[in-house]
């Protein structure tokens, strides 16, 4: 009896060894629509990284400040971004004072929401890193 279980045993690691697995690559190779907003060129862009084309693209840039003159927020909508396009985003100036949080969302019907954020002062037009 004990002899049959350890054949058996054997056996079912043998069987699990030679299985094919897949690799990291064949497991993220249908990545879906995958958004993100960086910066190219010297401007914001919103981009799709993944394996396909992203739907009714709403894009997002919001800055929160002590002071704020004029300027954002700014929205958009991009009806279909293919894999590997951008789309510029035109933000134009912001003017004001103090600390600030500049706010960046992107969505999709078919990817999932993309937000990132950043703090700074602003001073006038300018922005100083934190």
């Amino acid at each position: 009896m004990i002899k049959k279980l350890i054949i058996i045993g054997i056996l079912s690691m043998l069987l699990v060894a030679m299985s094919p697995s897949l690799s990291a690559e064949q497991i993220n190779s249908n990545n879906g629509a995958i958004l993100v907003i960086t910066q190219e060129d010297g401007g914001l862009v919103v981009k799709n990284i993944g394996d396909e084309p992203a739907h009714n693209v709403v894009w997002s840039v919001e800055v929160t400040a002590s002071i704020v003159f004029f300027g954002l927020p700014k929205a958009g909508v991009v009806t279909v971004l293919d894999p590997g396009q951008s789309s510029p985003i035109k933000t134009g100036f912001v003017f004001g004072l103090g600390a600030a949080t500049e706010t960046r969302t992107a969505s999709a019907d078919n990817a999932e929401t993309f937000v990132d954020s950043d703090n700074f002062i602003l001073l006038g037009f300018f922005k100083i890193g934190l």
